[in-house]
């Protein structure tokens, strides 16, 4: 009989974590700049081991979380419920947390409905990319950067700004996004303004 052992997580859960929501806080305190972000997790295929620590450190068993037809299979789903005790849901309206392929259209519309007085409760997206140090240059305005920054970004889909751009219309129900690469995570708060 032979048994399979489940992927690891962090290596020293409790300081890796702390160090990790430090970089995230960083991250979307100061929106456009790529922070690097060493993660010793090793979850299974595609998931990267960036998402997979974000993913580690902001999950637990008060949240749930939809993944796209790219990261969802039985082992990223078990590798998440075993690391976090996350509740991996089906349906994207239902979703705290959702992690995606960035090449990909994101179904903005089908994101969780957020009532304006709770607009914190609205999903989270963490969106893997090709390249936050190649790739697009995307003008970058709002709280957290002094005049404007330019974000290079590789592997965004063709839709995703526009499609941003509307949902911010709707501030504050705007989207929360974190943009994360194979080496660096990149905040995207629903503040932040493109051109």
């Amino acid at each position: 009989m032979t048994t399979t052992l489940p992927s690891a997580g962090l290596t020293d859960p409790v300081h890796d974590s702390q160090r990790i929501f430090r970089k995230i806080l960083q991250a979307m305190a100061r929106p456009g700049l790529p922070r690097a972000l060493s993660a010793e997790a090793q979850p299974p295929g595609p998931m990267s081991a960036t998402i997979a620590a974000v993913a580690i450190t902001l999950f637990d068993s008060g949240v749930s979380v939809w993944l796209d037809a790219y990261h969802d299979n039985t082992a990223t789903r078990s590798y998440l419920e075993l690391h976090t005790g996350v509740r991996v849901v089906d349906r994207l309206e239902e979703a705290d947390y959702a992690i995606a392929n960035g090449a990909a259209s994101i179904p903005f519309e089908r994101l969780r409905p957020v009532d304006p007085r709770t607009p914190h409760t609205g999903t989270t997206v963490i969106l893997h990319v090709n390249s936050l140090r190649q790739g697009d240059r995307v003008r970058l305005t709002g709280p957290g950067i002094r005049s404007d920054i330019s974000l290079l970004v590789d592997g965004l889909s063709p839709d995703f700004w526009a499609d941003r751009h509307h949902r911010q219309n709707e501030f504050p129900q705007g989207v929360d996004f974190i943009l994360a690469d194979h080496l660096s995570i990149c905040g995207l708060p629903r503040t932040t303004r493109s051109a």
